[in-house]
């Protein structure tokens, strides 16, 4: 994994302006992330990315997993806690919001739940209606066959999330950038 917060003690935490599996220059999806790109597994009012601080999260996972290993490779995987997700760009390239080289991530882009498929308390905001607080999420989950896979995922959906103001599948442009499956998936 990238990042990861483990403990509920963590609030108020903001992750902004990563890059995670590209090279400095976001220039080169190199991969190297053998899970996810950030895991929330607890934590209160967790920030990731705002409006013009975006993450870039690209080449997470193992094209390998076998199932019951199936929380590995997601753009950001959140079992638990406060989440708001803004303006990150999750699977393509970072300028041109486009798909070039490896860029997408084996998994989903954002995935909500514990693999499981039991409830998780997560209450997560994906997005946004103010200017730049869109996600650009696109070419997702071409890295495992067995497993669903979607731009976002809530596993198990406790009714308290919303996704609102993203590019799923598409970029500003209009240009296609799809994921693997859905847009948004309730599983």
């Amino acid at each position: 994994t990238g990042i990861a917060i483990y403990e509920a003690s963590h609030t108020n935490t903001v992750i902004i302006n990563n890059i995670i599996g590209s090279d400095f220059t976001r220039a080169d999806g190199i991969g190297g992330i053998l899970g996810n790109g950030i895991s929330i597994l607890n934590g209160t009012s967790v920030t990731i990315g705002r409006a013009g601080e975006g993450n870039h999260i690209v080449g997470c996972g193992n094209a390998d997993l076998s199932p019951g290993t199936d929380t590995r490779g997601r753009g950001i995987y959140i079992e638990a806690g406060s989440v708001d997700i803004k303006g990150n760009v999750i699977g393509v390239d970072w300028a041109t919001k486009s798909i070039t080289g490896t860029y997408g991530n084996d998994m989903s882009g954002v995935f909500v739940g514990n693999g499981t498929g039991t409830a998780v308390t997560a209450q997560v905001v994906v997005g946004g209606t103010g200017a730049g607080e869109g996600n650009v999420i696109g070419n997702n989950g071409f890295g495992h066959t067995t497993i669903p896979r979607s731009g976002v995922m809530f596993e198990v959906s406790n009714g308290n999330s919303s996704v609102v103001g993203n590019y799923l599948g598409v970029n500003e442009s209009g240009d296609a950038i799809g994921n693997r499956q859905e847009g948004v998936t309730l599983y």
